[in-house]
């Protein structure tokens, strides 16, 4: 289907599950190998291991941070622009984009391969767990210049409309992630290492199925020279604050919830954390994929000045991820004991209790976040980047890091545990305070 007939004459229902569906399945498919790679490395290598790969994922979200700051601020003008009918302009935006993805990426992988050492000693992590921590990152940071442009790819691809064959790579990558964990740490045994080889190289492979077909000139978007207006490059960058917000205050949150944990209760603590975002990951995913697979219809029709169709594809957003969201929740909670036992040693019984203790209380705030996460991604395809970007560091820094000390101060381990549900609330009513605004000022932008 031609790309303008996809956003613009599919009825807005059969739209959003043409494209929520495969993105959907995307994410999941992708949150399920992060499991897979839990389960391997936590009943294979053990809470060591678990708790090094939780302290590298900061490492990771970091290194993208910038280069998803450009994705994500690119992606929103290239679909308004594409609502506009401004083709060659969207094209111009993609292609300076992809440049300096992987400028950046290049960058922020030798800052961290250069201070690893120094990262990791402010984590606390000594011995053992220091070792293995720098095994997995470096492995990272060296494949990180490809790896990084995997996703932005990926929103590129589902921008000219192409969510079939993004979801097929999506799933392919994932299948052969899965596979290749079996094999080195199921049936070979191998170290910590394999992990990161295999997860980051399959990155790689992703990375470059999606860009075979924006090489091709098929699409809406193909290389052509790049854009050079400064004033737009501002404004993209504007634009993606909120993602680069959301992943430095993310990373930053995750070092302090393993730096305390580790103080008030130890390396099991932060183990049965790394299970409990395993387990998150996969449920967040399926609201995520919905809400990412809906965004360029959102940006493409607030282009195109067609009020009643964005409309409709707004609500049909929040019924969907509520309806979502609390599907997860109740799936999960049923199945949650026998799922945390997968990622234990049989006969670690310690970390299986706490880690069961902490994912009952933590999954609750499952059924808070669809609300803010949808606002957010909102406020970005409307180009409203102040409202984005407030809420991104309320949500992902403000809001837990003073909820997970106060409740820590109380109760101890269980505040942090409780400061997930606690961080949900406060977000979803800044979330309401801020939409009213934001919509009343799309609907003035259309009326003139």
């Amino acid at each position: 289907m031609e790309h303008n007939e996809l956003f613009e004459k599919t009825p807005v229902r059969k739209l959003f599950f043409k494209l929520a569906i495969p993105s959907m399945l995307s994410h999941i498919a992708g949150g399920i190998t992060e499991i897979f790679e839990g389960i391997f490395v936590g009943s294979n290598l053990g809470a060591t291991a678990l708790a090094a790969v939780n302290l590298v994922i900061p490492i990771i979200i970091i290194s993208g941070a910038v280069a998803d700051m450009i994705a994500s601020g690119s992606s929103v003008h290239i679909s308004i622009e594409l609502g506009k009918k401004n083709d060659e302009k969207a094209r111009g935006i993609f292609t300076s984009a992809c440049i300096m993805i992987f400028a950046v990426s290049l960058l922020v992988a030798g800052l961290f391969l250069f201070f690893i050492d120094e990262i990791i000693s402010m984590m606390g992590a000594t011995g053992e767990l220091a070792r293995q921590t720098k095994e997995y990152a470096l492995l990272f940071a060296a494949m990180a210049p490809l790896s990084m442009s995997y996703f932005a790819f990926d929103d590129y691809l589902r921008i000219c409309g192409k969510v079939k064959y993004s979801m097929v790579v999506n799933i392919a990558t994932s299948l052969l992630t899965a596979f290749l964990l079996w094999l080195l740490l199921g049936k070979l045994h191998l170290g910590l290492w394999a992990s990161g080889l295999v997860y980051n190289g399959c990155s790689v492979i992703g990375a470059i199925a999606s860009a075979i077909p924006l090489l091709s000139k098929k699409l809406k978007l193909y290389f052509v020279k790049p854009e050079t207006d400064l004033q737009l490059s501002a404004r993209i960058i504007v634009s993606g604050i909120p993602a680069f917000t959301g992943n430095v205050t993310v990373s930053l949150i995750i070092l302090m919830t393993n730096t305390l944990l580790l103080k008030i209760s130890g390396e099991l603590a932060v183990a049965a954390l790394s299970v409990y975002g395993y387990i998150e990951s996969v449920l967040r995913c399926a609201v995520y994929g919905m809400i990412n697979g809906v965004r360029p219809a959102i940006g493409y029709n607030y282009g195109a000045h067609d009020e009643k169709r964005l409309e409709r594809l707004v609500r049909t957003l929040f019924v969907g991820t509520f309806i979502t969201s609390f599907s997860c929740y109740i799936s999960a909670r049923l199945a949650l004991r026998p799922i945390v036992g997968i990622f234990c040693p049989q006969n670690d019984t310690a970390l299986m209790d706490m880690t069961f203790h902490a994912s009952m209380i933590c999954i609750v705030s499952i059924t808070i976040s669809w609300f803010s996460a949808s606002c957010g991604m909102l406020f970005t395809s409307l180009n409203k980047p102040v409202y984005a970007t407030v809420m991104s560091f309320m949500r992902t820094l403000v809001f837990p890091a003073a909820t997970m000390y106060i409740q820590a101060a109380f109760w101890g381990v269980d505040g942090v545990w409780y400061s997930f549900i606690t961080c949900e609330v406060l977000s979803a009513v800044l979330s309401g305070i801020f939409l009213f605004p934001a919509v009343g000022s799309v609907r003035k932008e259309m009326a003139s």
